[in-house]
């Protein structure tokens, strides 16, 4: 993107996104199941201008499981925008997060409002969303790495996923933008070594899975819950000379951080699993 001029209007908002593919074998049927998610979600400049956003367009492979829920109970699981839909947060996967409605809520209360406010007010900020998988702890991680052979079998899975999500993605992007030169949605992939070291994140659905249990074995969590992170966290800054800035490197920004000048807890929010 040029750099901004002096008098210049609001620059149009750019979204980008960092994808993570977790997976987990149902004990029972020895099944594996692999779903992808945003990782990280960084609005940079987020203005008044930008596209419209969207409700979810309910085509997360993940959405179905959570579904289950509200079989036998109310609304539980929502599909989480990490960017909202108010300030042009498209309702599709790559944008999308399984969390609790109570969090939902809680974002809206405790951060989103503040944001959309400051967006209205023809502000120019810098808007990064994150997702935390943090089920499992270092001995289990350690543990982990002794079992090279369910790892190589998660590696097989978790490699394929990853090419057969960042493939689709790329293809459906460059119809809706043939002429975008640079990605907007990035897939990591620790996987496409010939070995890899188990991540925290990695780990978490099936510990997940493991200290809440199943319903079917007495448990709190219906299979694919697990899968659901365990908090978001969020960083808000205003930048107050975008119209000069040399360029839309961050360095190049005076900025402020307005998670604190709102008096924000800008840690994180929690995301409950059923008990």
């Amino acid at each position: 993107m040029p750099p901004p001029k002096p008098g210049k209007t609001l620059p149009k908002t750019k979204v980008y996104w960092d994808m993570i593919t977790l997976s987990d074998r149902d004990p029972s049927t020895k099944q594996w199941y692999t779903f992808t998610f945003p990782r990280r979600m960084v609005a940079w400049p987020l203005s008044l201008e930008g596209p419209d956003g969207s409700g979810p367009n309910n085509k997360a492979a993940w959405w179905p499981f959570f579904q289950e829920r509200h079989k036998i109970g109310p609304l539980y699981w929502v599909q989480g925008h990490m960017l909202n839909d108010n300030i042009h947060g498209p309702g599709e996967p790559k944008n999308l997060v399984p969390i609790t409605n109570t969090l939902n809520t809680n974002m809206l209360g405790i951060v989103e409002r503040f944001v959309k406010t400051a967006v209205t007010a023809k502000k120019v900020l810098y808007y990064e969303v994150e997702a935390h998988w943090e089920g499992a702890t270092a001995q289990q991680l350690l543990d982990a790495s002794q079992k090279s052979h369910l790892m190589a079998q998660m590696a097989m899975h978790g490699n394929a996923a990853v090419q057969k999500e960042a493939l689709a993605m790329q293809a459906s992007d460059a119809i809706k933008f043939p002429n975008r030169k640079v990605p907007k949605v990035h897939f990591e992939n620790p996987y496409a070594g010939a070995t890899f070291t188990p991540t925290q994140e990695m780990l978490h659905p099936a510990k997940m899975r493991q200290t809440c249990d199943l319903i079917a074995d007495g448990g709190s969590l219906l299979w694919g819950e697990q899968f659901a992170p365990t908090r978001l966290s969020w960083k808000i800054m205003e930048s107050t000379n975008w119209a000069t800035a040399a360029d839309w490197l961050t360095s190049s920004h005076t900025m402020v951080d307005l998670a604190a000048s709102w008096q924000l807890r800008a840690d994180y929010w929690n995301n409950n699993f059923p008990t």
